[in-house]
């Protein structure tokens, strides 16, 4: 009698196994990016003097750079926790690479709108570390930004706020003379004009991108293991 081969179960098979060893690879590669992140992370800051400089900076990378805040305007987020705490974000806009970029500057944690105090335009060098724009994680409704010198806001969308940065302060300027940085800095804890600064990077470390992989090239050995167990039961159930 002649064997039929089971075809329509070994391409499911199949399709499972090489998902498995794909995703096992993929948990690999993330595990070398985050290797790279945690080194930009706690490297030495790198020196900024031009725009192009500025504009071509990793994420997460510290850097030492000369600006000036624009005290004209101070974003006061709700809704941050800090050790159990409800509080807000402070957030001020700075002037970079001569004036040709803003950026908006992350200057840390406050319990109350009382605490914060203006800053001044002095020109200076800052320590600041590169990181991602605030985004909610549910947001309800459209934040609307107003001409107020303390803004509470409960979001601050990126492109809300790139078109309001835009209009307010860059006037007449060409794009290219006015750039708003699409992501923010946080203010270096040895840095004046801030308030708690307990940055913490919420990313996955390396270890547990591997853990992950080995998980998943395990279970495609397994299913390896199963799929031979079927073959020969097959076999010899049509012997």
């Amino acid at each position: 009698m002649k064997q039929k081969f089971p075809w329509l179960f070994s391409t499911l098979w199949l399709a499972v196994f090489v998902l498995m060893l794909r995703l096992g690879f993929w948990q690999l590669d993330r595990s070398e990016e985050k290797k790279e992140l945690l080194k930009q992370m706690n490297g030495s800051a790198q020196q900024i003097s031009s725009l192009p400089e500025l504009l071509s900076i990793h994420r997460f990378q510290q850097v030492q750079i000369a600006g000036q805040w624009i005290p004209e305007v101070t974003f006061v987020l709700a809704n941050q926790m800090h050790q159990g705490r409800p509080g807000y974000h402070v957030y001020s806009v700075m002037t970079l690479a001569e004036g040709s970029a803003l950026a908006m500057v992350n200057r840390g944690w406050v319990s109350s709108s009382d605490e914060i105090k203006p800053v001044t335009a002095a020109f200076r060098t800052w320590s600041l570390h590169q990181s991602d724009w605030p985004r909610p994680g549910v947001q309800l409704g459209e934040q609307v930004l107003s001409n107020d010198a303390v803004q509470a806001v409960t979001y601050l969308p990126k492109d809300v706020t790139t078109q309001w940065l835009k209009e307010r302060f860059c006037g007449k300027k060409a794009s290219n003379d006015c750039i708003i940085l699409p992501f923010i800095f946080k203010l270096n804890q040895q840095m004046p004009d801030g308030f708690v600064r307990d940055w913490k990077t919420q990313i996955m470390q390396p270890e547990k991108h591997r853990a992950y992989a080995i998980q998943w090239f395990t279970m495609s050995l397994v299913l390896m293991g199963l799929y031979i167990v079927f073959l020969r039961k097959n076999h010899a159930s049509q012997n």
